[in-house]
C-alpha cells in the first residue's frame, strides 16, 4: 500500500459512465461544426446582399457578381467585350446596371416566340402582295 496511490469513488470515472461520457463529447462537437457551417453560410449570404446593393463594383466583386473566374473576366475586359471603367489606368471598376444589361443580351427566344414571330412575319408579308 505504500507505493499505490488511493482513489476514491469522487476521481473514478466508471466504466459503465465512459460511453455516454464520449457519446455527449461527439454530439457537442457535430453541434459546434453545425453551428460554424451556418455562420459561414450566413457570412456568405450577407456578403452576396452587399454586392446587390453596390452601384459601382470593383474588379472582384464584379467577378464574384457575374460568377465566373477573374482571369476570365479580365480577358473580356481586355476585349472590351463588358462595359468597365478604368480611372487611373489600373484599377477596374463596373456599373453593376451596365453588367445586368450586359448579362441580358442575346436573348434566346423560346419557341412560342419564334412561331409567333412566324406567324406575324407571314400575315404580314401575305397582306403586301
Amino acid at each position: 500500500m505504500s507505493g499505490e496511490k488511493r482513489y476514491s469513488k469522487k476521481n473514478q470515472i466508471f466504466p459503465q459512465t465512459a460511453p455516454s461520457l464520449y457519446a455527449y463529447f461527439v454530439k457537442k462537437k457535430q453541434m459546434e461544426n453545425e453551428i460554424i457551417q451556418k455562420l459561414d453560410k450566413l457570412e456568405t449570404l450577407i456578403k452576396s446582399q452587399a454586392l446587390l446593393q453596390k452601384p459601382v463594383l470593383n474588379f472582384q466583386e464584379a467577378s464574384q457578381y457575374l460568377e465566373i473566374s477573374p482571369s476570365h473576366l479580365y480577358k473580356l475586359t481586355s476585349k472590351r467585350a463588358v462595359p468597365h471603367f478604368c480611372p487611373n489606368g489600373k484599377k477596374l471598376y463596373f456599373k453593376r446596371e451596365e453588367l445586368d444589361q450586359w448579362l441580358m443580351r442575346n436573348k434566346q427566344l423560346s419557341t412560342d416566340e419564334v412561331e409567333e414571330k412566324t406567324e406575324s412575319y407571314l400575315s404580314r408579308k401575305g397582306q403586301k402582295k
